[in-house]
């Protein structure tokens, strides 16, 4: 078997390049394609609403951010080896600690998105679904199921007061504050950037007044 190697000054980039892409890709795709019902990761990207929407979040948001040449054949190759039918990854396996690697694989993609003047209107969507996603449950065939969230006990219980309190109140905005504004799990605060908040705003209030995550999907993706 042949191996490809490539030897550079600097390995920064490609680390960089791995971490967004597939890895970004990964988190992101969780509590999207999890909340609409599927299990793995191939089997919810054969939906084509949700490859889609992956495809346009590589595309739009994440490889402009990259600096390597070869960052769309290796977003393709993702793509590919996400699509491999003897590969059975597991959704929920991804979604260990969830709320970290957020923060570590998609933040920073957004926020230079941010600074480029882009907007990372799939991501904000993929973090409102994250929020909702630790709200504990989704729903299938009109029945609700539990879901095993498995994160730092501080945020689990951090999330349950979150949304305790929106079902006091039903303010969004506010839930999307309290959330946003936890410096201990992003690292900052991340309601300075008014454009996220709004925009997470937006997606989280498509998904609580759907009936489904793949109607607020659907609809999400008719205005991209």
């Amino acid at each position: 078997v042949g191996l490809h190697a490539i030897y550079v000054p600097d390995v920064h980039p490609y680390k960089q390049r791995k971490v967004r892409i597939l890895n970004g890709s990964h988190t992101s795709l969780v509590p999207v394609a999890y909340l609409c019902g599927y299990d793995e990761v191939r089997q919810s990207l054969l939906d084509k609403r949700i490859f889609h929407f992956l495809e346009e979040e590589q595309k739009e948001e994440i490889v402009p951010t990259l600096t390597t040449k070869d960052a769309e054949k290796f977003r393709e190759d993702v793509m590919d080896r996400f699509l491999n039918p003897y590969v059975h990854h597991k959704l929920m396996s991804i979604a260990l600690n969830s709320l970290p690697k957020f923060k570590e694989r998609d933040l920073p993609t957004m926020l230079d998105d941010y600074k480029a003047g882009r907007d990372p209107k799939h991501l904000c969507f993929a973090f409102a679904s994250l929020i909702k996603f630790y709200e504990g449950y989704r729903v299938l065939d009109g029945k609700r199921e539990e879901i095993a969230l498995q994160d730092n006990p501080e945020y689990i219980a951090f999330m349950a007061d979150a949304w305790k309190k929106y079902h006091e109140e039903e303010d969004v905005l506010e839930l999307v504050k309290t959330v946003l504004g936890n410096k201990a799990i992003w690292g900052e605060d991340l309601t300075a950037h008014s454009k996220m908040v709004e925009e997470v705003r937006q997606s989280l209030a498509l998904l609580l007044s759907s009936k489904s995550e793949m109607d607020a999907l659907e609809e999400f993706l008719k205005h991209e």
